[in-house]
């Protein structure tokens, strides 16, 4: 929805689907939550600088979210996909810091994930599994 720029209808519908899956006590550690939460995050960084920390919010969210799912994966069963959406959401959380303006933050974590994509295959490798 951001790329038509309809932020507004997208940030509610996005809440929308949030109560939907409160209502039906959908399981809070899914990746689809995360998910969500990721898009209200980019959704927000379209609304200005009066919505960043809201941003931020959305984003540790998803983070979170992302790190207990991962947490709590067997060793065996931990997919690329998996490591993929964890540290995407690190570098979505770096990129809420670099909105907030605190670069340190924002430089430590895009170290980290820089140094975990490296020991990725190459994306056209990726993309052939």
């Amino acid at each position: 929805m951001w790329d038509r720029m309809l932020v507004t209808e997208g940030i509610s519908s996005i809440n929308t689907a949030l109560r939907v899956l409160d209502s039906i006590g959908f399981d809070d550690i899914e990746p689809m939550r995360a998910d969500l939460y990721v898009m209200l995050g980019i959704l927000n960084s379209y609304n200005g600088i009066s919505c960043r920390q809201e941003e931020l919010e959305f984003w540790k969210k998803a983070l979170e979210l992302r790190e207990v799912f991962f947490q709590d994966l067997p060793l065996e069963e931990i997919a690329r996909e998996d490591e993929i959406r964890l540290f995407n959401s690190r570098a979505d959380m770096a990129f809420g810091h670099l909105q907030t303006e605190d670069f340190d933050e924002a430089r430590e974590i895009m170290e980290d994930c820089y140094e975990k994509y490296k020991t990725w295959d190459p994306e056209d490798a990726i993309l052939l599994d």
